[in-house]
């Protein structure tokens, strides 16, 4: 594989773990540990998915078992999990191997060996359906399963069609329209080291963004490595923009409409209260005098004429 197609590959790994963290698969020969471990794996972590799944093995007969037994008693096996995390591992669990028990039943689904009983579609797309399973974790239980049937040999990178849509739009294979990748184009890609890692983080973003009809280039965390996403974006029909009226002239409407109603109609100046004060100062002076002129003078006392 060329440099810049290494280079390439590890970018959109690297993208795609910051959303969906990393998985990783169980070294076992039961095809129910690798669902269980897939199932703990998604809420607490591979290394305490791994302690207890080798104490549910020990405490319990067999996975049927740990299928119809008590919430409590699962529980005190999930040491590694958070405490507030424990009932819904074992919701998840109990859910997701009932499903597959009946489907063991009723629906001739041989989860020990799909490849050889369903379509591959079928069974990815049913493990997609089990509760507690994403849907690349899902990819991975299938993938375990296949390679439990074939000796340990690994599954067919063909078999994930999430894996090959999503390297082909991003321009690092090549195909004819209408037809699928190659087993050899898409190897020439992923070294045998990271098909584990890639197989999960491709699948699920095929599953949840970038689906065969129905994808979201817009909000894609790969957009910047995908030549078709790159060109969807670009060609995308640009959203009217409602032009918006400066912010100055708006404050100036609204002075202009305040002052507008501010001004009423003027009124009649009314006359200074001190006028009348004034006016009576002038008349004081005025009507003491006509007082006075109307005032009858006052008589001299009579003088007294002297005894002789």
């Amino acid at each position: 594989m060329s440099t810049a197609k290494n280079s390439a590959l590890e970018r959109i790994a690297t993208a795609l773990e910051k959303g969906y963290g990393s998985a990783s698969v169980l070294d076992s020969a039961d095809p129910f540990d690798h669902l269980a471990y897939a199932v703990i794996d998604g809420i607490a972590g591979g290394e305490a998915a791994k302690a207890c799944i080798a104490r549910l093995r020990k405490t319990f007969v067999d996975w049927n078992e740990i299928r119809i037994a008590g919430h409590r008693e699962i529980e005190n096996c999930l040491i590694e999990v958070a405490r507030e995390d424990r009932p819904t591992v074992v919701q998840n669990l109990k859910a997701s191997l009932a499903q597959l028990f009946d489907a063991r039943c009723t629906e001739d689904f041989d989860f020990e060996a799909p490849q050889d009983t369903v379509d591959h579609d079928r069974a990815l797309g049913y493990l997609n359906g089990v509760e507690g399973l994403d849907a690349g974790r899902a990819a991975l239980v299938y993938a375990a399963n296949v390679s439990l049937k074939h000796g340990g040999e690994e599954a067919d990178v063909r078999l994930f069609p999430a894996v090959g849509r999503i390297l082909s739009r991003a321009g690092l294979i090549k195909r004819t329209p209408g037809t699928s990748p190659s087993r050899e184009a898409i190897e020439a890609v992923i070294p045998s080291g990271e098909r584990v890692r890639l197989t999960y983080l491709l699948s699920r973003h095929g599953h949840e963004v970038c689906g065969v009809k129905s994808y979201a280039c817009g909000q894609c965390v790969i957009v910047r490595q995908c030549d078709m996403g790159k060109r969807r974006v670009k060609n995308a029909p640009a959203k009217k923009k409602v032009a918006k009226k400066p912010a100055a002239k708006k404050a100036a409407k609204k002075t202009a409409a305040k002052k507008v109603a501010k001004k009423a109609p003027a009124k009649k100046a009314t006359p200074a209260k001190s006028a009348p004060k004034k006016a009576a100062a002038k008349k004081a002076p005025a009507r003491k005098a006509a007082a006075k002129k109307k005032a009858p003078a006052k008589k001299a006392p009579a003088k007294t004429r002297k005894k002789r």
